[in-house]
């Protein structure tokens, strides 16, 4: 999936930049800096490193895959950064969040071993690290490996390169 949190945070960059109204000159840097926090110890997965237990805000898919932990980010983001470091903060933003997106839509509940005791939902939490939803679909599944991250996000992502190199509109 690292793959595809990595494409998705692109299109996530340029699709922040645009929406936002910059030139293609930031919303390139913001989509350079996505990936930064989209895959590995610095995105919402860094709880794989910091793992604990199946239960409470520690867990895999606990509170750093919370959209409200995102929010957070977003306010302190538009009280403390100005100027040019905005764009990378948004770009790093926009990483995560997408991120977000991308876990929301894959991600199966996790039941735990031989007693079948289920221990999250689907997706991510509503709540802090608990209330998880999302569609659910198989991560590294076929859907993911064949269709989603080798055809459709890099698709997505040409699409608003273009849209932001050309200045257009969806």
């Amino acid at each position: 999936m690292a793959r595809g949190h990595i494409i998705a945070s692109v299109s996530g960059g340029l699709t922040f930049g645009h929406l936002a109204g910059w030139p293609p000159g930031p919303t390139f840097v913001a989509a350079a800096f996505a990936p930064l926090t989209s895959a590995g110890i610095t995105s919402p997965d860094m709880d794989h490193w910091f793992h604990a237990g199946e239960h409470g805000p520690f867990r895999h898919r606990g509170i750093t895959h919370w959209p409200g932990t995102a929010l957070v980010a977003a306010i302190a983001i538009l009280a403390t950064v100005h100027g040019p470091m905005s764009v990378i903060a948004w770009g790093l933003w926009s990483g995560w969040a997408s991120h977000l997106a991308a876990d929301a839509l894959f991600g199966k509940a996790y039941v735990r071993g031989n007693d079948g005791e289920r221990v999250r939902g689907p997706g991510i939490p509503w709540a802090p690290w608990w209330g998880h939803w999302g569609l659910g679909l198989d991560v590294d599944g076929w859907l993911e490996r064949r269709l989603v991250t080798p055809l459709v996000l890099p698709a997505l992502a040409a699409y608003l390169f273009v849209l932001v190199t050309l200045g257009g509109t969806p």
